[in-house]
């Protein structure tokens, strides 16, 4: 899930400089997007200084576009595991089914369905209406999603033994 965010810095040019690879300097943005300090992402990245966090937070938040509140048929969201200096941590991301559009992303340290719940909740703060919501099969969504009375689809496809993501996770990375 961070290819998409990192993909998408490479292509505005968001960072001038790249002594610290792209990779962390998302990871460093989106966990400052997620309401770390600057100090708690430097420590979380592997020791990137935090004035890097703070410059790389800077860029990416100038550089994104300003989602608009509007009518949406259907929004996918997924999450996926990400490590951070050994910890576990867990990367969401939204986008509008219909056009693409990235619509928002945030970081946790736990996987909870109350984290699944908040996500969504900002989530639903660019729609206009009630969604449908396409999920994977992350057992966070059924519940948050009944608990805030959406419609829902969940993307059922087996992940085979050769490790072929599910068709949700397949859309966002592209494939």
């Amino acid at each position: 899930m961070t290819q998409i965010v990192c993909e998408w810095a490479r292509g505005r040019n968001v960072f001038k400089r790249n002594k610290v690879p792209i990779e962390r300097k998302v990871q460093a943005a989106i966990l400052c997007a997620s309401g770390f300090s600057y100090r708690q992402a430097s420590e979380l990245t592997g020791g990137v200084s935090y004035v890097a966090v703070h410059d790389a937070f800077t860029a990416m938040t100038r550089a994104l576009p300003l989602t608009e509140k509007k009518h949406r048929r259907c929004i996918a969201i997924d999450e996926t595991e990400a490590r951070f200096s050994g910890r576990v941590g867990f990367f969401w991301l939204a986008r509008d089914a219909d056009t693409g559009e990235l619509m928002t992303f945030r970081c946790s340290l736990s996987g909870s369905p109350e984290d699944g719940a908040k996500f969504i909740d900002s989530v639903l703060q660019f729609c206009t209406n009630r969604p449908l919501v396409r999920v994977g099969r992350g057992p966070n969504y059924p519940r948050a999603l009944k608990n805030l009375d959406l419609q829902f689809q969940i993307d059922t496809t087996a992940i085979n033994p050769s490790g072929i993501r599910e068709k949700i996770g397949r859309w966002f990375l592209g494939s």
